[in-house]
């Protein structure tokens, strides 16, 4: 009889220390990338995409962002990819709706500038909340100004499936969404490509947002809603509630998360990494 399985988090400290990585946050993140991606955790594969998360950024901040270029680096080497400093600032800036302000001429389309002017890709501030036509073009102008992100999202990864990233930002009732708009496509064969996975991550001044839908064939649709810093005077349960008054049969299984800090893309993590005892 073999030895009993180890704790999940012993379990992901001997898999990280076996691949001759230090045991932090960025190391768990780009192992659930890696394995999310369906690419091997080949030591010097694993090192070299670390290297590029933690390659000094050249905008303010960006230390800070490494998760962000980890999941840039890992998603566009599950293409075929390699990027560039600049690229690599770009996809992450994308990918992460708190990184858009570090990075000039993003895919998302721009900032403000100190006088609080609009620049491109912006909807004007003060307007009527937003159709969801309106958010759909939005997200098609940004993806269509950015010759990067045409290319990554067209590309299928290394298992055939596609993993599409649209990044935009607009005003509604004077409040700012900066939003990214993660989709993952699973090949169907003859029958093209369906969506199974949908993401949005949405940043606001002083309170991120991360609604995952999962879609799988044959089974009930999972939505699982992270919220940080909870909205005060509201329990989960009271969330729960009022989404699925809104969505219907459209969320399925409702789950909203309030505690503890916002997880790194939960929507990129392979979560079955937890409950492995030994890869090399």
């Amino acid at each position: 009889m073999g030895a009993p399985p180890l704790p999940p988090e012993e379990a992901l400290a001997r898999l990280v220390l076996n691949l001759g990585l230090p045991l932090e946050d960025l190391s768990t993140a780009l192992l659930d990338f890696i394995r999310y991606f369906s690419l091997p955790l080949e030591p010097g594969l694993v090192h070299r995409l670390r290297r590029e998360a933690l390659h000094p950024s050249p905008k303010p901040g960006g230390e800070s962002r490494a998760p962000a270029r980890a999941l840039a680096a890992v998603a566009a080497a599950a293409k075929g990819l390699g990027l560039t400093g600049e690229a690599l600032e770009a996809y992450a800036a994308a990918l992460d709706p708190g990184y858009r302000d570090l990075s000039e001429g993003n895919p998302g389309g721009g900032g403000q500038d100190g006088g609080g002017r609009n620049r491109g890709g912006r909807q004007n501030a003060g307007q009527d909340p937003l159709e969801p036509e309106t958010i759909k073009k939005t997200a098609e102008e940004a993806e269509a100004a950015s010759p990067l992100l045409k290319i990554l999202n067209r590309l299928p990864g290394k298992n055939q499936e596609r993993w599409v990233t649209l990044p935009f930002t607009f005003f509604s009732e004077n409040v700012e969404f900066k939003v990214s708009l993660r989709i993952l496509l699973k090949s169907r064969g003859p029958y093209g490509y369906e969506a199974e996975r949908l993401a949005l991550d949405i940043g606001l001044v002083s309170r991120r947002w991360l609604f995952v839908l999962d879609k799988p064939q044959e089974t009930v649709p999972k939505l699982d809603v992270y919220v940080v810093p909870p909205p005060e005077g509201t329990s989960p349960l009271a969330l729960e509630g009022e989404l699925r008054e809104i969505l219907g049969n459209i969320g399925g299984n409702i789950r909203v998360k309030t505690s503890g800090k916002m997880p790194f893309f939960a929507d990129s993590r392979d979560e079955t990494l937890r409950s492995i005892n030994e890869e090399v």
